[in-house]
Parts: C-alpha cells; sequence; structure tokens
C-alpha cells in the first residue's frame, strides 16, 4: 500500500517542479494542475477525515468536486487497512487517502506529460465540433462578433 502521498517529500515534488498551468478536471471542476497540487498540499496537512472542510477554509475550487467519485478507483485500497481506534467512519479517514492518492496521480500524470491534459481536452472539443455542425458556425460568428467590439492589440 503506497501511502508516499503524506510525505513531504511527495508533496516536495510538486513544489519544486513548476507545473504548467494545465487544465485539468477533477471531479466536474475545472481547474490548474497548481489548483489540484494546493488541494493536495491542504489535505496531506489537514488532521481528520474531512475533505471538503479543508479545501474550503483554503478557498480551494475542489472543494465543491465530487471527491467522492474522484476517490472511488482508489476506496478499496484503503477499507482493508486496520482502525486506529479513533471515531467516525469507523476510525478511517478512507475517502481522504483515496481522494489524495488519486490527486497525486493525476498531478504525476501531467508532471510526466503536460499534453496529455491538452488532448484530452482537444478530444471533447472534437467532438463537440463533429457532433453539431452548426456549432462551429455558431462559434465562428460569435467570435466575429467579439472581435468586432473590442478589437486585438499586437505589440510590435
Amino acid at each position: 500500500m503506497d501511502l508516499s502521498y503524506l510525505e513531504p517529500a511527495f508533496l516536495a515534488t510538486f513544489a519544486a517542479v513548476p507545473l504548467a498551468p494545465v487544465p485539468m478536471v477533477v471531479g466536474g471542476i475545472s481547474c490548474t494542475a497548481q489548483i489540484t497540487a494546493h488541494a493536495l498540499g491542504v489535505l496531506a496537512a489537514a488532521p481528520g477525515l474531512m475533505i471538503r472542510q479543508p479545501l474550503q477554509r483554503a478557498r480551494n475550487i475542489l472543494a465543491r468536486c465530487d471527491y467522492h467519485a474522484v476517490a472511488a478507483p482508489y476506496r478499496d485500497q484503503f477499507a482493508a487497512l486496520p482502525c486506529p481506534g479513533r471515531r467516525g467512519a469507523g476510525g478511517r479517514p478512507i475517502a481522504k487517502e483515496a481522494f489524495c492518492v488519486a490527486l497525486g496521480s493525476l498531478l504525476i500524470g501531467i508532471a510526466e506529460d503536460p499534453l496529455s491534459a491538452w488532448e484530452a481536452l482537444s478530444a471533447t472539443a472534437w467532438a463537440a465540433f463533429s457532433s453539431d455542425p452548426g456549432y462551429a458556425a455558431q462559434l465562428a460568428a460569435a467570435g466575429a462578433a467579439v472581435r468586432q467590439r473590442s478589437p486585438v492589440l499586437v505589440a510590435a
């Protein structure tokens, strides 16, 4: 069982390596790799079982994400761990640990291949364009209208 997300060395890898402002979607919330790394640091430092409350106190947007859905694939790894004798959820922060491992996995993937997030977003955009031929025309018309109202200034 890998619980290295709690180790300072694991968190330091994200603090030392400048993460590109790569867009991500975590539990239905659009954010960047920096926001995700911040959330992981907040949760690793926060005592107890809670996920949403520490993130809300830190004003992290991932407080509103569906963290149970993000943690679901990792929950079974932590359900079998022995109970330390604390109260609440059988004394085991299963959801919090699973969510932290999920965030760590996402960040490792982004750090290893920053373009992977762009590829996923490009595939989603391509699917939207190909599913509705009028969508591209409407988007182009909206872009032209915005450009007419506010011309883009380019520094020479």
